[in-house]
């Protein structure tokens, strides 16, 4: 359909990405409490603090967040189809070296063509199958010159 070489399909939701949630929220709600001076005043703030931050992590699980299929060849450039029924391609861009890639994410941020703006995606480890996060990785590191 297109003329590149990989497809990947990223997977909208990250365990990772929630059981760090659940541990960032835990850590502060502890540092809420050990920063206050009494007793009653750490167990109210630590109690607001907690389900504020359950709230958000409920909020933000629930969000409707879609997979998208990522089309992309060894140059850095690409195709992001959001809708996998129609086909439809929703950005068409490039690789911007300001992209970055670890061993648990990839922060891809893409120069889209015929536009000023960038967009960027978090893509966690397990949103993609090992040898795809592989060659994301290897395509970063090659737009940013490291490889």
């Amino acid at each position: 359909m297109l003329g590149y070489r990989y497809q990947m399909t990223v997977l909208a939701r990250s365990e990772f990405a929630v059981r760090l949630e659940v541990a960032l929220s835990l850590a502060i709600a502890g540092a809420c409490y050990m920063l206050t001076d009494s007793l009653v005043h750490r167990l109210s703030i630590a109690a607001l603090v907690s389900i504020s931050t359950l709230l958000v992590c409920a909020i933000t699980y629930r969000k409707k967040l879609a997979d998208f299929q990522l089309h992309i060849n060894d140059s850095g450039e690409l195709a992001i189809i959001n809708d996998l029924s129609a086909r439809k391609i929703v950005w068409r861009g490039k690789v911007s070296p300001a992209s970055y890639a670890t061993s648990q994410f990839c922060l891809l941020k893409v120069t889209v063509t015929n536009n000023v703006n960038v967009q960027r995606y978090l893509i966690w480890k397990d949103s993609l199958d090992d040898q795809s996060f592989r060659r994301l990785s290897r395509i970063i590191r090659l737009a940013r010159h490291q490889i």
